[in-house]
């Protein structure tokens, strides 16, 4: 007969509770399209390839201990997040602005949004509210390629603890009529009349860029819509920053 031991005491379960975070969903716009046309045009492939290991890339460089910060990447889609303070809101838009110049050097349209609440994110897993906001805001409201902020996160950037670091103003676009959102040019505000060479080529790159896809998607209005959105933003910057004897318009009415 086997006597029944007493059973070791066992160690109390590590508690699992949501923290507050800042959280950005940020997801390729017509990856479906794309994936299905890869399988006749084989260059797609490659392109495809290019922009998930980027993705990967730039997630993973965006991680900190020091901030907290984490990234999951999944198929078309990163997901950063990082505890309220504003040194981690500042990581986080300056790894979205070099995440959304990346996309768009590779001709890939994107859309999210950044919003505050209740995130549990690890390596290993994610979920919460927070997360479901993020991409109810990403998916639900925005038609425009663009990286939306929620009344919360523009609340915060715009307190007097967070003032310091100037968040609006260096990279929030405002409008009475509108979602705030991530100005697509904030690395170039500063810049003043100090335009160097190798930033107006990457202006004009980008401007290549969004003319080509307005060319190639003039019959999807959809999509030629979004890039129409993105040349009248870069148009706007152009004017405002007073390049226009440097760099030309992209000229909208040929595909109106």
């Amino acid at each position: 007969m086997i006597t029944p031991t007493k059973r070791e005491k066992s160690e109390p379960a590590t508690e699992v509770a949501y923290e507050q975070r800042y959280v950005a969903f940020v997801d390729i716009l017509g990856f479906a399209s794309i994936v299905e046309k890869s399988e006749i045009d084989g260059t797609l492939v490659r392109k495809l390839n290019e922009a998930l290991g980027g993705i990967n890339r730039r997630a993973a460089s965006a991680r900190s201990e020091e901030l907290r910060l984490e990234a999951t990447t999944f198929s078309d889609t990163v997901v950063l997040s990082v505890p309220v303070t504003p040194d981690g809101l500042l990581h986080m838009f300056q790894t979205i602005d070099d995440l959304s110049m990346d996309l768009l050097g590779m001709n890939m349209l994107f859309r999210g949004a950044v919003v505050r609440g209740k995130l549990w994110h690890t390596t290993e897993a994610i979920f919460g509210p927070a997360l479901v906001g993020a991409y109810y805001l990403e998916a639900k409201v925005s038609f425009h390629p663009r990286i939306m902020v929620s009344k919360e996160v523009l609340g915060d950037a715009s307190s007097q603890s967070y003032a310091p670091l100037q968040l609006v103003s260096r990279y929030i676009s405002t409008d009475a009529h509108d979602i705030p959102y991530l100005d697509l040019f904030a690395r170039w505000h500063d810049v003043s009349t100090n335009w160097t060479r190798e930033v107006l080529e990457k202006l004009i790159s980008l401007q290549k860029i969004i003319a080509t896809g307005l060319i190639e998607n003039a019959e999807n209005p959809p999509i030629c819509e979004k890039y129409k959105w993105i040349a009248r933003k870069l148009n706007l910057f152009i004017r405002t920053a007073k390049l226009q004897g440097k760099i030309g318009f992209i000229e909208l009415e040929t595909v109106e």
